[in-house]
């Protein structure tokens, strides 16, 4: 089976914790990205996702599914142990396919808890969390 890989580009305004007087412009970001962005920072921090016309690559080839969920694990879950399974527990297991773009009327989910790992606890990398 073909996999479609074309995760759309987009721009977008994160308010960061909701709030309007600290914005943060993200250019070229996919709607995982987004969608993450919005289960930190909360339903109303998800402003203006505008599409680029682009998709995500990696060199002259469209980003895979591994390769895109690597990247947000990169991105969310690096340098703080704590943070381990954040991408999974929004968007399940990596057998689950990340969205390749946003619904028109996209409305960010209530914010997922952080689930804080005491020091010294060894948890599996894909290990699934439950809070």
């Amino acid at each position: 089976m073909a996999e479609a890989n074309n995760f759309k580009l987009y721009n977008v305004v994160v308010r960061l914790g909701g709030s309007r007087y600290n914005e943060v412009r993200k250019n070229d970001v996919t709607a995982p990205e987004i969608m993450l962005y919005g289960s930190i920072h909360g339903s109303d921090s998800i402003v203006d996702p505008t599409p680029t016309g682009k998709f995500a690559k990696v060199g002259k080839k469209l980003r895979t599914q591994k390769e895109e969920r690597g990247r947000l694990m990169h991105i969310f879950e690096s340098n703080d142990a704590t943070k381990r399974g954040f991408v999974q527990r929004v968007f399940g297991p990596s057998t689950v396919p990340l969205p390749h773009e946003l619904d028109g009327d996209y409305e960010p989910t209530e914010q997922v808890p952080v689930q804080i790992i005491p020091p010294g606890v060894d948890v599996e990398p894909g290990a699934a969390l439950v809070a």
